[in-house]
């Protein structure tokens, strides 16, 4: 596994990340964004496993949304 780190990332409150397994390979980077911006962050990982179901059901799918607030920055 490689993993990249950058240290000169500004945080700013609403900023989201999703770090996921490759079963939401085949989900298109638009609709996780889009999904991730209209939901909750549970609500976000429940609809992204849905959707890698439906379009891959034999994988499976780990997914982690963080959306950034005033209480954690």
């Amino acid at each position: 596994m490689e993993i990249e780190i950058h240290e000169d990332v500004s945080l700013r409150e609403g900023d989201s990340f999703v770090m996921c397994t490759d079963g939401l390979a085949k989900v298109d980077p638009d609709e996780i964004r889009n999904i991730v911006q209209a939901n909750s962050a549970q609500q976000a990982c429940h609809q992204l496993i849905e959707l890698s179901q439906q379009l891959d059901g034999g994988d499976n799918a780990t997914v982690i949304v963080l959306k950034l607030t005033k209480d954690i920055l």
